[in-house]
Order: structure tokens, then C-alpha cells, then sequence
């Protein structure tokens, strides 16, 4: 351990101007080390640190798995849509109730409704990520169906995703 004397005011200092500072590491240049690891590591900083695999996983390396950009944004539609409102405990607005929509009766004006409530949810949740296109919900016996056509921001790429749920 080093140890550095250091002359100044030091606030509440009982021994005058003086005091000493103690340094963990051996040498005085571990400030410059820890600079140069986190500029080697810079890259786990970027944007890709939210791109966690929906839903976690380990990967091979027994770290937490990542996806690409694309299918993240797939990912986190998915979350939207079949997430409850109120399931989620810090965001209880947070989702759509597309799951109810399985016991509801099939008219053209539930489906336009749905296509509307889901569109608003993608662009109050997602708005800073894609831009929605379109949406179409379908509800076939037991099975519900939801396409999304939207823009990634990012990339400006035009996407679309295919969500089904049977019961």
C-alpha cells in the first residue's frame, strides 16, 4: 500500500494542513489503468447493453445472451403485446390486453379498436425506437394473430413481425 502525503485544507483535518492519503494499489498510476480497461471495454457501453435475448437466457460463455438489434425490437414488440396492463409491478400501465381479446366476440369494430390500441401502445412505449406502419389483428377460434409492419429508427429499415397466441 502507498502511502502520499498531501498538504492542504482537507475540511475537518485535527492535525493542522496535513494529512495522509493512502493509495489500495502499490503504484500511483492505477487511476491510468483503470482509465485504459475502460477504454478496452467501451464497446459492452454502447447501445448494446440493452439488447438482452427476451426471454433471459445464459449463452455458451455462461454470460448473459444478447441479440441483434432486429430481433430485439421483435422482442420487446412481443413484451408490449402480450404483457397485461397492471402485470408489470413499477409500470402498471405498461402493455396492451391483447389476451382478452381471445374470449371477446369477432366484429370489425373490436378489431379496429384493437388495431388502434395497439398502434397508440407501440408509439407511447416504442416510439423512440421504430415508428409503426401498420397493424393487423386477426382472431380465429382460439388463436390471435398480430402482425406489425413498422421502421426502425436506428437503421431506417422497414420490418415486419408476426405474433400468434393460441389459449
Amino acid at each position: 500500500m502507498a502511502r502520499r502525503k498531501h498538504t492542504g485544507t482537507c475540511g475537518r483535518s485535527t492535525r493542522g494542513a496535513q494529512y495522509w492519503f493512502f493509495d489500495l494499489h502499490p503504484d500511483g498510476y492505477a487511476h491510468e489503468r483503470a482509465r485504459l480497461a475502460n477504454a478496452r471495454y467501451r464497446h459492452l457501453t454502447s447501445s448494446a447493453m440493452s439488447d438482452i435475448a427476451f426471454p433471459y437466457s445464459i449463452n455458451n460463455d455462461r454470460r448473459t445472451a444478447w441479440a441483434a438489434t432486429p430481433a430485439h425490437v421483435r422482442q420487446m414488440i412481443e413484451q408490449l403485446l402480450f404483457t397485461s396492463p397492471g402485470e408489470r409491478v413499477n409500470r402498471p400501465e405498461f402493455g396492451t390486453g391483447v389476451m382478452q381479446l381471445v374470449f371477446a366476440p369477432n366484429s370489425p369494430e373490436l378489431a379496429t379498436a384493437t388495431e388502434f390500441m395497439v398502434q397508440s401502445a407501440l408509439q407511447q412505449y416504442l416510439g423512440d425506437v421504430i415508428k409503426p406502419i401498420s397493424v393487423n389483428v386477426t382472431s380465429v377460434d382460439s388463436t390471435l394473430t398480430i402482425r406489425v409492419d413498422y421502421v426502425l429508427l436506428r437503421t431506417q429499415q422497414r420490418e415486419s413481425a408476426q405474433f400468434s397466441r393460441s389459449i
